[in-house]
Parts: C-alpha cells; structure tokens; sequence
C-alpha cells in the first residue's frame, strides 16, 4: 500500500506532504507508524463516486482506531460537477451519504476538525 512505502512516508514527514487515507489497510499502516504520529489524518468516504473510500461500515469497523487518533479533514468527492443539483438525484444521495458518515463518527466520539466535499 502507499502508506507502508518508505519513500512515500518519508515524503509525508519530511516535505508536511498530507496523504488522504482511502482504504482499511492503509488506515491500519498509518496509525501503527510511529513516524506519522504528527502527521495529520485525512479520510476518504466513498459516498458513491465508487472509486476510492471507506464506506460506511469500514468507517463503522474502524471507530475505535478512529477514536483513539481522532479525524484531521473528513472529505468525498462528487461524481458529477457538469449538472445542477436536484432533489433526489445523485449528488442528493451523495450529500446525504456523507452526512451518515458524520453522524455515525459523532455519535461514536470520533473527533473531526474539518470536512469538504468537492467535484471535479
């Protein structure tokens, strides 16, 4: 995974390089390094773009490792940039699924500094 290369974590300590965590194992990898201990903790919850994120029982599986480190930025990405948001369209169901992620991080003690979602 990119979290356990060396070049990669060398370049998040030494250049305050962020990288934005997608997936469990990367999660696990950046929480047992020592080294990344000050570097902040960024997530990524797949809301429905389908290509990278926690869903939300990954997120659900990880609350205590979550908890114990606390969340930097929270962030998704939207799947469509070109159209205007409607009532019950996708990026609705997007919106609405980040705001799931939230409340489940809240309701389980999970500290979030910052949140953003965007689209291309």
């Amino acid at each position: 995974t990119e979290i356990s290369d060396p070049k990669l974590r060398s370049a998040y300590q030494d250049y305050n390089i962020t990288p934005v965590i997608h997936q469990p194992e990367d999660l696990r990898h950046f929480l047992s390094d020592e080294r990344l201990k000050d570097v902040p903790l960024t997530i990524k919850v797949n809301t429905g773009m389908n290509r990278l994120g926690f869903s939300l029982q990954e997120l659900e599986e990880n609350l205590p490792r979550l908890k114990s480190r606390g969340i930097k930025h929270l962030m998704t990405h939207f799947a469509y940039s070109y159209v205007p948001q409607k009532s019950g369209d996708k990026t609705t169901r997007q919106c609405e699924e980040f705001a799931k992620a939230k409340k489940l991080l809240a309701d389980a003690g999970v500290a979030v500094e910052e949140t953003s979602s965007a689209n291309s």
